[in-house]
């Protein structure tokens, strides 16, 4: 046979391109991992942030006045030196029905409100500050009563990414 009619790649182009290959792919997959490791640190950090914020930044106290079935009035004193975004309140009758409100109308929120909170309502609430909040929650169904009102306060990370907090406290009313 002759060896000059054989066509193909000669052994050291071969291994240059395999060599070649191997870094870039060896690149790609540094890119990814750092890319994942800072996205990574990241969400935990906001995680994080998040957890601490609302389970030791807030200490708020509550205090009701229910007028007649027309609605509920609650009183926040934001009793620390962390700003308060806004509140989630869940107005709940002795059956389950409900009646969502939210003090912060920041779509990012991702929640619908039964409808909106009378008097002039605070977005935020300062620290050792206090907010009155009107929940127009009206009559009650047939047979039930309104007996509570969870709420939630709203927390704010420092990328100004809003959350509402998981922890709530229900007001027997």
């Amino acid at each position: 046979m002759n060896n000059k009619n054989k066509k193909g790649i000669s052994p050291l182009i071969a291994t240059v391109l395999v060599i070649g290959f191997t870094i870039v792919l060896a690149a790609l997959v540094i890119q990814w991992g750092t890319q994942l490791f800072k996205t990574t640190t990241t969400e935990t950090g906001k995680t994080s942030q998040f957890s601490l914020l609302c389970t030791t930044g807030y200490n708020v106290e509550y205090s009701f006045v229910k007028n007649g079935v027309a609605s509920i009035d609650i009183t926040a004193k934001n009793q620390n030196e962390k700003t308060i975004s806004g509140f989630l309140f869940v107005a709940k009758t002795d059956k389950g029905t409900t009646k969502t409100y939210v003090s912060d109308p920041d779509p990012s929120l991702k929640i619908t409100p039964t409808g909106p909170i009378t008097e002039p309502v605070p977005v935020s609430l300062g620290s050792f500050a206090q907010a009155k909040f009107i929940l127009p929650v009206g009559a009650a169904p047939a047979g039930e009563i309104w007996n509570s009102v969870d709420v939630r306060p709203v927390a704010t990370l420092d990328s100004g990414e809003k959350k509402i907090c998981e922890n709530e406290e229900t007001i027997k009313v």
